[in-house]
């Protein structure tokens, strides 16, 4: 089973880059980051100031694009705290993991009415640390890249210490989603683990915005298995922005146990942005919960998030 599955991770990487190469004007480096070789910038930023990377393209409306980027932090990389801006009609904020190790990283974004778009990587105020970034490119998607598995890394193989898909939830103060090296691998040496101490809230992690197709159906399955907390709460939806929209979401509680077993939740997405204007962006976001809070493990492996056929 182990080499089935790790080659469809294969197949799925060599058909990831299927996109099309989209023209960035120039890369600029802003308070503090420096070109330390072609296509390669660093910065070692001492939190005075909101140190961009910043980086502009014609865009066509009404498309999805993924922004793709390699990262390496310094051994102060728990100290960072990096973010992107996604500067459309509208502006988004999102934060995104480093670690000490290189790793690529991802993040999608529909153009929605706009037909340039500003991006930067960046580093707030009140971190500090070493940071270096290279090859930071910009593709656009087509309906085949929409077809397959969301997830950019669903066997962990290609990650760092910290995930680059999963960030921890607003009310989590420490990181808690690691990559961890099992004996009892499911696809490749590594899998993902939320860590639960006592007395600590809810363990509970998001994902970074998923491309999704409105009015279609998706299933998202994975493997999971319990090292003491006993119930894992998923929850599929339309982020809202902080702002007061109609909310979307479906939710299930999967009842773990302590050997591997695969899981699956269906959803179906609304059609109609005027009930839930959430839907012009056209992202979706996964959460993780330990819903009992029970102090312990959980661990997961070979994610898969992608449409129904309409066939």
């Amino acid at each position: 089973m182990k080499h089935i599955l790790l080659l469809g991770a294969l197949l799925f990487f060599t058909t990831l880059h299927a996109a099309a190469p989209v023209e960035i004007t120039g890369v600029t480096p802003l308070a503090g980051w420096k070109q330390t070789a072609p296509e390669t910038f660093e910065i070692r930023h001492e939190g005075k100031f909101v140190a961009h990377l910043m980086a502009e393209a014609a865009i066509r409306p009404g498309t999805y694009y993924r922004i793709r980027w390699n990262s390496k932090a310094g051994k102060d990389c728990k100290t960072l705290n990096p973010h992107a801006m996604i500067q459309l009609k509208e502006t988004e904020y999102i934060d995104w993991n480093s670690s000490e190790e290189k790793a690529p990283r991802t993040l999608f974004f529909y153009s929605g009415e706009s037909s340039t778009v500003k991006f930067s990587l960046y580093l707030p105020r009140n971190c500090s640390g070493t940071l270096l970034v290279d090859h930071l490119t910009l593709e656009q998607l087509d309906d085949s890249d929409l077809q397959r598995n969301l997830f950019q890394s669903p066997d962990f193989e290609s990650e760092s210490s910290l995930p680059g898909e999963w960030r921890k939830s607003w009310n989590q103060k420490t990181r808690i989603a690691t990559i961890r090296r099992t004996d009892d691998f499911l696809a490749g040496k590594q899998s993902l683990s939320l860590d639960q101490a006592n007395d600590a809230p809810k363990v509970s992690v998001n994902t970074l915005p998923l491309p999704i197709l409105p009015g279609r159906s998706y299933t998202f399955s994975f493997w999971a298995k319990g090292e003491g907390p006993e119930k894992l709460l998923v929850v599929i939806g339309l982020p809202n922005y902080g702002k007061k929209w109609k909310h979307f979401n479906v939710r299930k509680t999967f009842l773990l146990e302590k050997n591997w077993k695969q899981y699956k939740l269906s959803v179906h997405f609304p059609a109609k942005e005027t009930e839930y204007p959430a839907l012009r962006k056209r992202m979706a976001r996964i959460s993780f919960l330990n819903e009992d809070g029970k102090p312990g493990r959980i661990v997961l492996d070979q994610l898969d998030f992608r449409p129904e056929s309409t066939r």
